[in-house]
């Protein structure tokens, strides 16, 4: 996670609900092996620019082509922020 956001598209686990902030920073603590400051920032900006749905695809995710160009880059350059602050 801390190189790329690309990293984390696969590892996050999958579920059929809208994912909570709660779960969406527990899981890239666990999964992507961040501190709980970098998923804190993650998350929060996470859930400030992208809608639910998007969310739960970035979720769901396996590999980047699961997700729009746009969500991407945008969650990329998200994850460079949050870990070049930490």
């Amino acid at each position: 996670m801390l190189l790329m956001a690309s990293s984390t598209f696969g590892i996050l686990a999958c579920g059929d609900n809208d994912i909570k902030a709660s779960k969406f920073q527990s899981e890239l603590m666990k999964s992507a092996d961040l501190t709980k400051a970098q998923a804190s920032c993650m998350t929060d900006k996470t859930y400030e620019m992208f809608t639910q749905k998007e969310i739960n695809k970035l979720y769901t995710a396996e590999k980047d082509d699961d997700l729009p160009k746009k969500v991407r880059d945008e969650f990329e350059a998200l994850t460079s922020e949050c870990a070049a602050g930490s």
